[in-house]
């Protein structure tokens, strides 16, 4: 292995994967903390608020899928150039992910802004609130912006390894949105608007603090602004794949909500699985470290030439991760009823809440080995397989197991919640034996 590459994460040991780790479980730490805070503000506005804070989110997830794929594009290609000690040819390589990534967002982001009245009809939201919901919708989709040049900044920092800067990045985010989100929406009375100016504010200084250290690092030297096809489409041929995933994923939630929404008290369950996201959101958080250190180690190691010790790597990343999602289901089970009071006072709104928690719990396992495994294929450029799990998954088997469940066989959001619990089994299953026919090893990016 040539000199220059011996970075630290070139170690398939416990302490390489340690120090890549707590900055990254930190920063998640941070996200999970704001999106606690958001959505209780929102519980202290209604189920209403809960609801239309929930939907818009899968919103956000829906359009962030193009520039999620620049990011895993940008991040397996960056990994692969570092790992093999090519530094010029890396440094182009970010400048060009995050030309695409700014246009692609502004093609995006503009005209869904432009329509956000017409969009928050579509989305079932009802008339209650409209004005306010609607201003709510295009301040997140302004905020949008900076949250996608972030994405593919953080990726190009990731695939170097700064993980330290990306925890000083969501440090600053959190800060700003936490104050913003409290004052303005519950210390001055702006409600979901100073939500969403919470969100936009801290969406752009978390860029700023990215931004500032990625122009002072080895990957921004000597590479040229001028648009390249070429590197476009060698980034998006790895990272396409990836936006059908987001978008397979996130059509689902939509579509998940729709079948909350023919339910008898479908208000109160929105809002029960809104509140649940955002607490699943701490064990996915925590686990999504875990897989972006499995996409940085197996990215540079096959830079580097050395495939076994990137296996090596994601067997141990998995165990860490099993562990970690198994300490969180059992707090989760034990404490879910404490927990969904602490989000709504509205009993039937807490009680499809905790009943949610209780089954989210039992397939927390299968949620972490699904997200090491699709961090381990992306940092290979191996993303067809995360997709076609997906798909599998959460597409053929959990969405119409939870309608059958819920709506014929009149189960409720309780039965919604057990099919969305099969499709997290079935997805990690696929992705493990996909991982272990060791096709990733010799992927080309």
């Amino acid at each position: 292995m040539r000199a220059a590459t011996a970075l630290l994460v070139q170690e398939a040991r416990w302490r390489g994967i340690w120090r890549l780790y707590w900055p990254l479980a930190l920063m998640m730490a941070l996200q999970v903390a704001v999106g606690l805070v958001d959505t209780w503000i929102a519980g202290r506005l209604g189920a209403q608020a809960l609801a239309i804070v929930g939907v818009v989110l899968q919103v956000v997830f829906l359009v962030n899928a193009v520039t999620i794929a620049v990011g895993v594009g940008t991040h397996a290609v960056v990994a692969r150039l570092v790992g093999g000690d090519q530094w010029a040819e890396a440094a182009t390589a970010a400048r060009q992910s995050l030309l695409l990534g700014i246009a692609l967002t502004a093609v995006v982001v503009a005209p869904l802004m432009a329509c956000a009245p017409a969009l928050y009809d579509a989305l079932g939201l009802g008339p209650a609130g409209r004005a306010e919901g609607v201003t709510y919708l295009r301040l997140v989709l302004a905020g949008v912006i900076p949250m996608n040049v972030g994405i593919v900044l953080a990726s190009v920092l990731r695939a170097r390894g700064a993980m330290a800067t990306l925890l000083l990045a969501s440090a600053i985010e959190a800060g700003a949105w936490l104050v913003c989100s409290l004052v303005l929406g519950l210390g001055l009375g702006m409600g979901l608007v100073g939500l969403g100016l919470g969100f936009l504010l801290g969406k752009a200084a978390q860029v700023a603090v990215a931004w500032r250290t990625y122009l002072g690092s080895r990957l921004y030297a000597g590479a040229s602004w001028r648009p390249d096809l070429a590197w476009h489409r060698r980034i998006l041929r790895v990272g396409l794949p990836s936006a059908a995933h987001v978008l397979v994923r996130n059509l689902n939630g939509l579509a998940f909500y729709a079948v909350l929404g023919l339910l008898a008290f479908s208000t109160d369950a929105v809002a029960a699985y809104s509140i649940g996201l955002r607490l699943e959101a701490v064990a996915y958080l925590l686990v999504f470290g875990l897989g972006a250190v499995a996409a940085t180690m197996v990215g540079q190691h096959l830079g580097a030439g050395r495939a076994d010790r990137a296996g090596k790597a994601v067997w141990r990343i998995m165990r860490l991760a099993l562990g970690v999602a198994a300490v969180l289901g059992l707090g989760a089970y034990w404490a879910a009823d404490r927990l969904a009071m602490a989000f709504c006072e509205d009993p039937l709104v807490w009680a499809y809440a905790s009943d949610f928690l209780r089954v989210t719990a039992l397939a927390l396992p299968a949620m972490a080995a699904s997200v090491v495994l699709n961090g381990a294929f992306q940092g290979a450029g191996e993303t067809k397989a995360p997709m076609i799990c997906a798909l599998v998954g959460q597409v053929g088997i959990g969405l119409p197991l939870a309608w059958t469940l819920a709506c014929p066989l009149g189960w409720g959001p309780t039965g919604a919640w057990w099919g969305m619990a099969a499709a997290g089994v079935v997805q990690a299953a696929l992705a493990a034996w996909w991982f272990m026919r060791g096709n990733w090893r010799t992927r080309r990016v």
